[in-house]
């Protein structure tokens, strides 16, 4: 039972992977679904590599201990990198999209019948 359990949660895990690829007909519709996921995660990683440069600024600030001081002037830069890294590729993935014409659109989502008396 125990195995069956596992199995049936590691199917569980590629189900959306499964529906995507349903969807995706054409290059241009992979690359749709890459601009659209890059669309929404992005915002939320940038927003934490912001506030993982601040934690390091204000850690660089606030101590006397060189040591420490140099792991926090390491934290600030690497986050810095990440920021570049990051904001790139949405830039890069914007021009490519524009270039190509490709849009954020999976396909549509068939819709259910309604159930009179409801």
């Amino acid at each position: 039972m125990k195995k069956l359990k596992k199995i049936a949660i590691s199917a569980s895990v590629f189900m959306p992977m499964m529906a995507f690829a349903a969807a995706i007909n054409e290059v241009g519709d992979v690359a749709g679904v890459f601009k659209s996921w890059l669309d929404l995660a992005l915002p939320l990683l940038i927003g934490a590599a912001v506030v993982w440069v601040s934690y390091g600024a204000f850690k660089y600030i606030r101590t006397d201990d060189a040591n420490a001081r140099e792991e926090a002037r390491g934290t600030v830069v690497y986050g810095i990198i990440g920021l570049f890294v990051m904001v790139s590729i949405w830039g890069l993935v914007g021009v490519l999209s524009g270039t190509f014409s490709v849009t954020g659109n999976v396909g549509s989502v068939p819709n259910i019948p309604n159930i009179p008396g409801i």
